[in-house]
């Protein structure tokens, strides 16, 4: 636990960017830039960055109370039987309708294991089921294909083998087959690897590629085969479950039309419990693994040191001291200095360019996207001693291209011009960013890359490239 720089005795809960310092609710003030809340350091006016720490995640094994809770919760219970309902309404439409409520119950299963796969610990709220592509029949196939890696290795070693028939008869010699129990076993092994596969790459292509399944059991084998069994005894829980639910219910039946809805609507509800816990469990798994999966962001497994501090200090009187005015930059240039005797021995004017210049030319090759035309024309331009006169995005598009032929250097005098053009506007810092990576990661120049990062960390404090700009100079040793 931090504690605060300037008060032992309190826990701090931001970092001071400017001055270093670990702050206490005390020693930050709340304030915002361009319309964005940000936190400040009472001593130096700095910019504070929330203290954070590595999350302690539960695994799923603890988590079975928290997962009966998001079922059973009132907003639990509505989403279940809402998806039990309409299971059944598309259900009584014949095989189309039983198409598209395996659908429904795929999509929602999917989205919940990569609801659980993020860290979230409620049901997600469905779907709005608009794109009947992308909510019902992709995630239909989905399932479906899972399902068929399931029991078709099995089925074709039984056809070819033994026979459908004879085995229908007797049931028993399948277990006298061991080449058969092994296909049996690696398959209900593989299932649950497929179905996380096709739940977070949302890719029937990715589930059916063995190495994707291969790479997850590698990397945690133990976790994965439990998670396999403890899937397949929810499994056979759930067969008894519903067979339960369904003998019970018969009684229930008759001729009224709303009743036998009711029945319906309850039996698909009942049926979804468990299931649901088992997509839980597939996706805590692989929360719990994310790193060793390599899943979400390094950022995701973070959470603040001092997650309920609120900022209570005061400005001191008169403000803080106002900051140096930052200097415009100089223009970049990595060739030698021109001597004074040359410069004033050249007196040839700037050529002035008609409309079929280079400098027309260049744009309107950079608004076509030509890029040999955009080249040619701007070689042609900086031969003849101009200079691209273009809007800041055309300046972008410019360096872009400039970057990828190998002219880093022109790429990022493009960079310098954009963010001139637009010193106030939406491309400025993302200009700025580009050019001090260009100039330190490419051209070499040090001295003008931190510059520009520093910049661009005063000017632009609130601008998420800020974070990055920091982070840059802590590696550059800045």
């Amino acid at each position: 636990m931090h504690t605060c720089t300037h008060h032992s005795n309190a826990r701090a809960a931001w970092i001071c960017s400017k001055c270093g310092a670990t702050l206490c609710p005390a020693c930050a003030i709340g304030d915002e830039v361009q319309r964005v809340p940000i936190i400040r350091c009472i001593h130096c006016g700095g910019v504070s960055q929330q203290i954070m720490t590595t999350k302690e995640i539960v695994p799923y094994w603890g988590m079975f109370a928290t997962f009966l809770k998001a079922l059973f919760c009132p907003r639990g219970l509505l989403q279940v039987l809402a998806l039990g309902a309409g299971m059944f309404f598309l259900g009584l439409m014949p095989l189309i309708g039983w198409a598209l409520a395996l659908g429904l119950y795929a999509g929602y299963y999917f989205l919940v294991i990569t609801h659980f796969a993020y860290g979230e610990e409620n049901l997600p709220v469905p779907d709005d089921f608009n794109d009947v592509w992308d909510n019902l029949i992709s995630p239909f196939l989905r399932f479906v294909v899972a399902t068929l890696i399931l029991w078709v290795p099995a089925l074709l070693y039984i056809h070819h083998k033994l026979g459908l028939f004879f085995l229908l008869r007797y049931p028993n010699t399948m277990f006298h087959d061991p080449v058969l129990v092994v296909i049996v076993i690696l398959s209900i092994v593989y299932f649950p690897g497929a179905m996380i596969t096709a739940a977070v790459s949302e890719s029937t292509f990715a589930m059916l590629n063995p190495l994707y399944v291969i790479g997850m059991v590698v990397r945690i084998p133990g976790q994965y085969l439990l998670t396999v069994v403890v899937w397949g005894m929810m499994s056979v829980a759930n067969v008894y479950l519903k067979a339960f639910v369904a003998l019970h219910l018969v009684s229930c039946s008759g001729c009224s039309v709303l009743r036998t809805i009711f029945v319906g609507v309850v039996y698909q509800g009942v049926g979804l419990f468990i299931p649901l816990m088992t997509a839980m469990v597939l996706g805590r798994l692989v929360y719990q693994n994310r790193k060793l999966l390599g899943f979400g962001h390094p950022r995701d497994l973070l959470e603040p040191e001092f997650p309920n501090a609120k900022p209570r200090g005061t400005a001191p009187e008169g403000g803080w001291e106002k900051p140096r005015v930052v200097e415009p930059l100089k223009p970049i240039s990595l060739d030698p200095e021109e001597p004074e005797e040359l410069k004033a021995a050249r007196t040839e004017p700037v050529a002035s360019f008609s409309p079929q210049d280079p400098s027309s030319a260049l744009r309107a090759a950079l608004q076509a996207s030509d890029i040999e035309q955009v080249t040619r024309a701007y070689s042609e331009l900086i031969a003849a001693g101009g200079m691209p006169d273009l809007d800041p995005p055309l300046e972008m598009r410019l360096a872009n291209i400039l970057d990828r032929s190998g002219d880093s250097l022109g790429a990022a005098h493009a960079c310098r011009r954009a963010a001139a053009r637009d010193a106030g506007g939406p491309l400025a810092a993302r200009a700025i960013f580009s050019a001090a990576r260009l100039l330190t990661e490419k051209l070499g120049d040090r001295e003008q890359g931190v510059a520009m990062y520093r910049y661009l960390v005063e000017n632009f404090p609130a601008d998420p490239l800020a974070d990055r700009a920091r982070e840059m100079l802590r590696r550059l040793g800045v």
